[in-house]
């Protein structure tokens, strides 16, 4: 009796593990299932004629559609890794929130991490507040040509996850950098052939506590900027804002 007892209860674990690897093997399949429509999606949108931006009021309602309802974004402009932004000048505030939207919108602005590696951003002016906050972003954006940009300010501030290789940017025009990697905790780029010499306020352009060593700024020309270019996030973050 005891030995059929014992055949059972093993035949009973047998059966469970069994059951456990099926549930596993499925819920695999689901996610396989569910990456593969992604990227169809993605590929679909691709096969688009790109849409056009002409405003930056335009970009940043298909910004807050993309935010709110994907899908109906996607099928009215196509992926955002597709939008052409070639002519807009402006794209502040654009991934970023400001202190006045944080409880609205930061619970999306967080996660956003999309493929903006082939925008066109070589208009624009104003890159200010463009990531501010947006805790999960690591698109590679060294390709992008910032040559026209004179504002950068608060760009990747907060942007905790980010850390692009941004050494053959071209900033020789911008003149406002303040905040733009506080709280950017991850970035550790080389930086040291940026030319800064258009530069008028780095105030607090990195944090005192990151990965980023001092010794990429040590060949900028720093003569028109004042106070430090190292900030206390503690000290300087309610100061971000708009």
């Amino acid at each position: 009796m005891r030995e059929e007892m014992k055949g059972v209860k093993e035949e009973m674990i047998n059966r469970s593990e069994e059951s456990v690897a099926n549930v596993k093997s499925i819920f695999e399949e689901v996610i396989s299932v569910k990456d593969e429509l992604r990227e169809a999606r993605k590929e679909i949108a691709a096969l688009k004629p790109q849409f056009k931006f002409r405003s930056y009021e335009a970009l940043a309602a298909a910004d807050k559609l993309w935010f709110t309802d994907r899908n109906k974004a996607i099928a009215q402009y196509g992926h955002i890794s597709s939008w052409n932004v070639s002519s807009i000048m402006s794209m502040r505030l654009l991934f970023g929130v400001s202190s006045e939207e944080e409880d609205e919108r930061n619970h999306c602005n967080k996660d956003f991490n999309e493929g903006l590696s082939g925008w066109d951003t070589s208009n624009v002016t104003d890159m200010s507040f463009m990531f501010r906050k947006a805790e999960s972003f690591n698109i590679d954006l060294s390709g992008w040509n910032v040559g026209n940009c004179t504002d950068m300010s608060v760009m990747f501030n907060f942007a905790k996850s980010f850390k692009s290789d941004l050494k053959e940017w071209n900033v020789g025009n911008v003149t406002d950098m303040p905040f733009m990697f506080l709280g950017a905790e991850s970035f550790n780029s080389d930086c040291s052939r940026w030319s800064t010499g258009n530069c008028t306020n780095m105030y607090a352009m990195f944090s005192e506590f990151s990965l980023f060593n001092r010794d990429t700024i040590k060949n900028w020309d720093l003569s028109s900027i004042k106070g430090s270019v190292i900030g206390d996030t503690n000290h300087t973050k309610e100061q971000c804002k708009p």
